[in-house]
C-alpha cells in the first residue's frame, strides 16, 4: 500500500469525496483488504480456467512499511516487538521485503528459502522458466532450483545502495552524490556496510549493536572483498 492512503473502489461514492492528494492512514487497513481482495480474485481466475499448475505467481514489495508524512506511526509485529515502518531506510525493516512464490504442483506449499533474493533474479528465473536463455553479464541469479524444490540459488549476497535519508531526491542523479552512498551487502545471517559496520542478524535482527571489529575479522574481510568486486563491475552510475 502506497502513499496517499485514500479510500478504495469499494467505498463508492461516498469514499470519492474524501479522496485527495496526502490521503490519511485511516485508509492504510481498507487498502490492505483491497488489495487481498484483488489477488484473491486473480488466484481464482487462474485456478478456474486451469491455469493455475502452468502460472508462477509472485507477491512482493519494492521496500518496507513507509514511516514519514502521513505514514507515521504505522507500525508492525516484527519479532515480537511493534516496530515503525523502515522505507528509505537500509535496515532489516527497509530493505527486507516479504516474497510470496505460489504454483500450485510445483511449489511444495508451506516451503520456505532462508538464502537471500535479489529483484534481479527475476529476470534471470523467468527467462529460465519461459525456455529462453538470459542474456550474458546479468545480476540475476536463476531461482527455478528453489521454485521446484530441487535446491538452492547460488546467490551468496543481497545488494543494496542508498543515501538513507527520508527523501527520495537523492537517488534520482546518485552520480551527483557519491559520497553520501552506502552499499549493503547481506547474507543469511551477516549484514555488511561499505563504512564497516557489521551484524550479526541471527542475534541482532534490529541492528542496534554492531559487531566489535576485532570480531570475525574473517567474516568483515569476506563481505569487504565481495563488495570491492560488485563494485569494481560495470557499468557504474556512481
Amino acid at each position: 500500500m502506497h502513499r496517499p492512503f485514500v479510500p478504495t473502489d469499494r467505498d463508492g461514492e461516498q469514499g470519492k469525496e474524501h479522496r485527495g492528494r496526502r490521503g490519511h492512514a485511516d485508509h492504510f487497513p481498507d487498502m490492505v483488504r483491497y488489495t487481498d481482495e484483488i489477488v484473491g480474485a486473480l488466484l481464482e481466475a487462474l485456478e478456474r480456467t486451469g491455469q493455475a499448475k502452468n502460472t508462477l505467481f509472485i507477491f512482493t514489495a519494492d521496500n518496507g512499511t513507509d514511516n514519514v508524512a502521513e505514514a507515521h506511526g504505522m507500525t508492525a509485529r516484527w519479532h515480537g516487538r511493534e516496530t515503525p515502518g523502515g522505507k528509505y531506510l537500509p535496515t532489516e525493516l527497509g530493505a527486507n521485503v516479504p516474497l510470496i512464490a505460489w504454483w500450485p504442483g510445483t511449489i511444495k506449499a508451506g516451503s520456505r528459502h532462508d538464502g537471500p533474493v535479489d529483484f534481479t533474479d527475476f529476470h534471470t528465473t523467468f527467462a529460465r522458466l519461459a525456455g529462453a536463455t538470459p542474456p550474458e553479464g546479468l545480476d540475476g541469479h536463476d531461482l527455478t532450483p528453489v521454485l521446484r524444490g530441487e535446491g538452492r540459488s547460488t546467490r551468496i549476497y543481497a545488494h543494496t545502495w542508498g543515501v538513507f535519508e527520508y527523501s527520495s531526491r537523492k537517488y534520482r542523479s546518485p552520480q551527483d552524490f557519491p559520497d553520501d552512498i552506502i552499499h549493503v551487502l547481506r547474507d543469511e545471517r551477516w549484514k555488511y556496510f561499505s563504512d564497516g559496520r557489521l551484524y550479526d542478524l541471527e542475534s541482532d535482527p534490529f541492528e542496534t549493536e554492531p559487531v566489535p571489529a576485532d570480531k570475525h575479522p574473517e567474516v568483515r574481510t569476506r563481505f569487504a572483498e565481495a563488495l570491492k568486486t560488485l563494485r569494481s563491475s560495470e557499468p557504474r552510475l556512481w
